[in-house]
């Protein structure tokens, strides 16, 4: 498969009032296959949603490179970055904060319409209804305001406007969150179909595992800014390397009631290292059951433990 998306060494360290740096994303690299749905799976708070931002270039790295497409997307001038706009979108966790208020839904679609010149005029028109219908809204609704929708009709919207430009790559930031569990599942048969139907690319944030199950061809997992492991969803879910997978995969519950009650929930002590001050080995290593004295001295590299399976542990 062909590389769309490119993730080297990045690193985005926010600096505090108190002088202190926060290391939201620090030092990721792997790869987004064109016309797959990755994963990106952790615990609030690990740089998922900021990973995410920097890759749509709504946030600068500290260092490291996005390539898109054989672009770096944080090098190029102007006449590039409006391209590069085209290709990649993002949808937000929040439906009703991403859309604007006094916009209705006509406008909010058609607003990257006309920020991207596409057409003559009355195109715009067009291309809103046939947007709607896409996402299964009725055209008759482009007059309406989002508050006068449901959460899972906004995020509808919120769909739509990614799609206004047509893109190659989507960003989809816990966009399942806000919703009842049956609205979820008509979002997520909705980016599945568009995906068959457009041949897009996701990268696909949550921290639903189960659902990153159902959807996602391979999956990351994400712990304090760094991916500590990355696999097909089967291979990940059937032969976990890491002990923080391991324990995030046994609190999944078993649909079989008989299953759940024999199943073994792996219990991890304390809580998540603080991001200022992380330790020079493992950020892993306070809480994991297994740590060794190497684990709290040296810090582990992503490196691939079998055929596509990759895991940052020296245990693995």
């Amino acid at each position: 498969m062909k590389k769309l998306v490119q993730i080297k060494n990045l690193k985005k360290y926010f600096k505090t009032g108190r002088r202190q740096v926060r290391k939201a994303v620090n030092d990721i690299t792997f790869d987004i296959y064109r016309g797959e749905t990755l994963g990106l799976v952790g615990e609030s708070g690990c740089g998922k949603t900021t990973l995410g931002k920097i890759i749509v270039r709504l946030y600068k790295p500290t260092s490291g490179q996005v390539i898109y497409d054989g672009i770096d997307v944080h090098k190029t001038g102007s006449p590039h970055n409006i391209a590069l706009n085209k290709h990649m979108q993002m949808v937000f966790q929040d439906p009703y904060a991403s859309l604007n208020p006094r916009m209705t839904a006509g406008e909010i679609i058609g607003e990257a319409i006309d920020i991207h010149s596409q057409g003559q005029k009355g195109f715009k028109r067009e291309r809103v209804i046939e947007l709607l219908q896409t996402v299964g809204l009725h055209p008759g609704l482009s007059g309406r305001y989002p508050h006068e929708f449901s959460g899972g009709q906004r995020q509808r919207i919120a769909i739509a406007r990614a799609l206004a430009v047509e893109p190659d790559f989507i960003v989809c930031d816990e966009p399942l969150t806000a919703l009842d569990a049956s609205i979820q599942a008509q979002i997520v048969n909705l980016l599945e179909d568009l995906q068959k139907q457009k041949e897009l690319t996701y990268l696909f944030i949550s921290h639903d595992l189960s659902m990153v199950r159902h959807i996602c061809n391979r999956i990351a997992v994400m712990y304090l800014g760094q991916v500590v492991e990355l696999a097909s969803k089967d291979e990940l879910f059937e032969h976990p390397l890491h002990p923080y997978t391991q324990a995030v995969l046994s609190a999944i519950p078993a649909p079989d009631p008989d299953l759940e009650t024999t199943s073994r929930r792996v219990i991890l002590p304390g809580e998540a290292s603080n991001t200022f001050k992380l330790s020079s080995g493992c950020g892993f290593n306070s809480r994991c059951p297994k740590a060794e004295a190497r684990c709290r001295q040296t810090a582990p590299v992503l490196s691939e433990k079998g055929s596509g399976h990759w895991a940052a542990c020296h245990l693995s």
